[in-house]
C-alpha cells in the first residue's frame, strides 16, 4: 500500500497503521535484500529448540538446502525463520517466539576473505538504509536515524579506543557516536562453524541503547564448497524503523500471569 498515512502523534503509529507499515517494511526489505544479494526465498520449517546447539543445526539446514536446490557460486537463499524456545521461562515481555530473516549463499574459495565479507555487509546495510528511506517517504513521521555509512572495527580494538571504561560501556559509547558499527571477530573453528563472523550494531535513539541489526559469517567448507550467511533481526529492525518502544508492538508475545499464559496480540502494550 503506497498511501501516505498522516499521524498527529509523531511516530506513534496506532495498531492498524503499525500493521500496514510493518507489511510495507517487510515486503520492501525482502525485495531489496534478495535482489542485492542474489537470493531466492524458500520455505523453512518452524524451528523448535532448547539450547544453542539447536540454533547451530539451522546453519546445516541452510547449507544442505543450497545443494538440494542446485544453487551455484554467487547464488543463495533466504527464509523467514520462525522459532519457538520451548524451554524458556515465560516472563513478562519475554517472548518464546522469534522471527528472523536467515540467509546463505555459495561462494568461491577466493572469496573467503574479510574484504568479501565487508562487501556483503555493505550490501545488507544498503538494503536496510533504502528500506528506512522508503518508510520515511510514505510515513513522514518515521524520520531516518541510521547514518549513511558505518564504521568497521575489530572487536579487539574497542578497548584501545576507550581504555578507561568497561568493554560494554566502550561499545555503547562508540555506537552512539558513530550511529552504526560493524564489529568483526575472527576465530578458528573445530566444529564446522564460522571462522570469521561479525555483527552490525546501531544506535536506537528511542531506546537509548545499541541494538544488533544483523550478523554474518564465512563458513567452513562443505562438500568442497564455501558459503557466507547470517541473519537479520526482524524485531530490532522493525522497532528501530517503526519507532517502537516494546518488542510486543512488532511481534506476538506471551507472558505468564497467575499460572496462566496470556497471549498478547501484535501492536498492543
Amino acid at each position: 500500500m503506497n498511501k501516505k498515512i498522516q499521524n498527529k502523534d509523531n511516530a506513534n503509529l496506532n495498531l492498524m497503521h503499525t500493521e500496514i507499515a510493518m507489511n510495507e517494511l517487510k515486503t520492501f526489505f525482502e525485495h531489496t535484500f534478495s535482489e542485492t544479494l542474489n537470493l531466492l526465498m524458500v520455505s523453512s520449517p518452524i524451528q523448535v529448540h532448547k539450547d544453542k546447539k539447536d540454533l547451530h543445526s539451522f546453519i546445516n539446514w541452510k547449507r544442505t538446502t543450497l545443494f538440494k536446490y542446485g544453487f551455484t557460486h554467487g547464488e543463495g537463499l533466504y527464509t523467514n525463520l520462525r522459532s519457538l524456545k520451548i524451554n524458556n521461562a515465560l516472563e513478562q515481555f519475554n517472548s518464546f517466539y522469534t522471527e528472523e530473516w536467515e540467509w546463505e549463499k555459495i561462494i568461491l574459495e577466493k572469496h573467503k576473505s574479510i574484504e568479501y565479507l565487508i562487501t556483503e555487509v555493505k550490501n545488507i546495510y544498503s538494503s536496510i538504509k533504502k528500506t528506512e528511506d522508503y518508510m520515511n517517504e510514505f510515513h513522514p513521521s518515521l524520520q531516518p536515524v541510521l547514518p549513511k555509512d558505518f564504521l568497521t572495527l575489530p572487536k579487539t580494538e574497542i578497548e584501545k579506543a576507550y581504555p578507561d571504561t568497561t568493554l560494554k560501556d566502550a561499545e555503547e559509547k562508540l555506537i552512539k557516536r558513530c550511529g552504526a558499527v560493524f564489529f568483526l571477530n575472527e576465530y578458528k573453528s573445530t566444529n564446522d562453524e564460522s571462522s570469521t563472523i561479525g555483527f552490525m550494531k546501531a544506535w536506537n535513539p528511542l531506546l537509548k541503547k545499541p541494538v544488533t541489526l544483523f550478523s554474518i559469517g564465512l563458513r567452513a567448507d562443505v562438500e568442497k564448497c564455501s558459503s557466507v550467511g547470517g541473519k537479520v533481526d526482524h524485531t530490532n529492525l522493525c522497532m528501530l524503523l517503526l519507532k517502537k518502544l516494546y518488542n510486543n508492538e512488532v511481534k506476538p508475545c506471551s507472558w505468564k500471569e497467575e499460572n496462566d499464559v496470556i497471549n498478547i496480540p501484535l501492536g498492543t502494550k
